[in-house]
Protein backbone atom coordinates (compact mmCIF):
# COMPACT_ATOMS: atom_id res chain seq x y z
CA UNK A 1 0.00 0.00 0.00
CA UNK A 2 2.83 2.24 0.99
CA UNK A 3 4.22 1.98 -2.88
CA UNK A 4 0.83 2.89 -4.38
CA UNK A 5 0.61 5.66 -2.29
CA UNK A 6 4.49 6.82 -2.94
CA UNK A 7 3.37 6.88 -6.77
CA UNK A 8 0.14 8.63 -6.71
CA UNK A 9 1.66 11.70 -4.38
CA UNK A 10 3.91 11.51 -7.02
CA UNK A 11 1.83 11.77 -9.92
CA UNK A 12 -0.72 14.08 -8.47
CA UNK A 13 2.49 16.78 -7.77
CA UNK A 14 3.71 16.04 -11.26
CA UNK A 15 0.49 16.81 -12.61
CA UNK A 16 -0.57 20.12 -10.91
CA UNK A 17 2.51 21.43 -11.05
CA UNK A 18 3.14 21.30 -14.46
CA UNK A 19 -0.57 22.10 -15.13
CA UNK A 20 0.27 25.03 -12.78
CA UNK A 21 3.65 26.17 -14.77
CA UNK A 22 1.57 25.97 -17.87
CA UNK A 23 -1.71 27.37 -17.21
CA UNK A 24 -0.84 29.83 -14.34
CA UNK A 25 -3.26 31.91 -15.37
CA UNK A 26 -6.06 29.83 -15.58
CA UNK A 27 -5.41 28.57 -12.05
CA UNK A 28 -4.80 32.06 -10.33
CA UNK A 29 -8.53 33.17 -11.45
CA UNK A 30 -10.18 29.58 -10.81
CA UNK A 31 -8.63 30.32 -7.13
CA UNK A 32 -9.78 33.25 -7.04
CA UNK A 33 -13.31 32.75 -7.41
CA UNK A 34 -12.72 29.84 -5.31
CA UNK A 35 -12.27 31.82 -2.57
CA UNK A 36 -15.42 33.76 -2.98
CA UNK A 37 -17.57 30.74 -2.98
CA UNK A 38 -18.20 28.64 -0.07
CA UNK A 39 -19.60 25.77 -1.23
CA UNK A 40 -16.11 24.63 -3.68
CA UNK A 41 -14.25 25.63 -0.72
CA UNK A 42 -16.21 23.73 0.93
CA UNK A 43 -15.71 20.71 -0.97
CA UNK A 44 -12.03 21.01 -1.91
CA UNK A 45 -11.30 20.97 1.99
CA UNK A 46 -13.23 18.03 2.73
CA UNK A 47 -11.54 16.60 -0.05
CA UNK A 48 -7.78 17.68 1.29
CA UNK A 49 -8.55 16.72 4.66
CA UNK A 50 -9.65 12.98 3.58
CA UNK A 51 -6.42 12.78 1.51
CA UNK A 52 -4.65 13.96 4.23
CA UNK A 53 -6.17 11.58 6.80
CA UNK A 54 -5.41 8.63 4.10
CA UNK A 55 -1.79 9.99 3.59
CA UNK A 56 -0.64 9.96 7.18
CA UNK A 57 -2.80 6.59 7.91
CA UNK A 58 -1.43 4.62 4.80
CA UNK A 59 2.20 6.17 4.97
CA UNK A 60 3.48 7.33 7.93
CA UNK A 61 7.16 6.73 7.45
CA UNK A 62 9.47 8.59 9.58
CA UNK A 63 12.63 6.84 8.00
CA UNK A 64 16.36 8.63 6.69
CA UNK A 65 15.36 8.10 2.82
CA UNK A 66 12.95 9.91 0.18
CA UNK A 67 10.22 8.30 1.51
CA UNK A 68 9.92 10.41 4.55
CA UNK A 69 9.24 13.55 1.56
CA UNK A 70 5.73 11.22 0.92
CA UNK A 71 5.22 10.98 4.83
CA UNK A 72 5.84 15.46 4.96
CA UNK A 73 3.39 15.65 2.01
CA UNK A 74 0.77 13.82 3.72
CA UNK A 75 0.98 16.01 7.12
CA UNK A 76 0.90 18.67 5.48
CA UNK A 77 -2.09 18.20 3.37
CA UNK A 78 -3.47 17.14 6.72
CA UNK A 79 -2.36 20.07 8.86
CA UNK A 80 -3.23 22.78 6.00
CA UNK A 81 -7.03 21.32 5.68
CA UNK A 82 -7.63 21.25 9.28
CA UNK A 83 -6.51 25.00 9.90
CA UNK A 84 -8.61 26.30 6.52
CA UNK A 85 -11.25 24.20 8.00
CA UNK A 86 -10.93 25.81 11.52
CA UNK A 87 -9.81 29.74 9.91
CA UNK A 88 -11.27 29.73 6.58
CA UNK A 89 -10.92 33.48 6.75
CA UNK A 90 -7.05 32.97 6.04
CA UNK A 91 -7.62 31.99 2.32
CA UNK A 92 -9.01 35.86 1.83
CA UNK A 93 -5.25 36.97 2.03
CA UNK A 94 -4.98 35.12 -1.77
CA UNK A 95 -8.17 36.58 -3.42
CA UNK A 96 -6.25 40.54 -2.94
CA UNK A 97 -3.11 39.32 -4.76
CA UNK A 98 -2.60 41.06 -8.38
CA UNK A 99 -3.24 38.53 -11.00
CA UNK A 100 1.31 38.75 -11.25
CA UNK A 101 1.25 38.43 -7.96
CA UNK A 102 -1.06 34.73 -7.67
CA UNK A 103 0.96 33.67 -11.36
CA UNK A 104 4.35 34.01 -9.67
CA UNK A 105 3.61 32.18 -6.50
CA UNK A 106 2.17 29.68 -8.67
CA UNK A 107 4.79 29.00 -11.18
CA UNK A 108 7.07 28.67 -7.79
CA UNK A 109 4.93 26.68 -6.66
CA UNK A 110 4.67 24.52 -9.13
CA UNK A 111 8.03 24.13 -9.88
CA UNK A 112 8.74 23.01 -6.47
CA UNK A 113 6.05 20.71 -7.19
CA UNK A 114 7.14 19.53 -10.27
CA UNK A 115 10.53 18.25 -8.50
CA UNK A 116 8.85 16.51 -5.36
CA UNK A 117 6.98 14.85 -7.78
CA UNK A 118 9.57 13.67 -10.32
CA UNK A 119 11.74 12.53 -7.37
CA UNK A 120 9.16 10.69 -5.64
CA UNK A 121 8.07 8.87 -8.51
CA UNK A 122 11.76 8.28 -9.80
CA UNK A 123 12.75 6.89 -6.28
CA UNK A 124 9.07 4.95 -5.59
CA UNK A 125 10.30 2.87 -9.07
CA UNK A 126 13.99 2.11 -8.02
CA UNK A 127 12.06 0.05 -5.47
Amino acid sequence: MEHGIEVATGAFLLSFGLSFLINATFWGNAFKRMYSDSHHLFTLLTLLLICGVLMVMGHNLWVADWRVLVTIVGWAVLLESIALILAPQILSIYANWSDKTMKTWLRFGGTLWVVLGGVVIYCSHLR
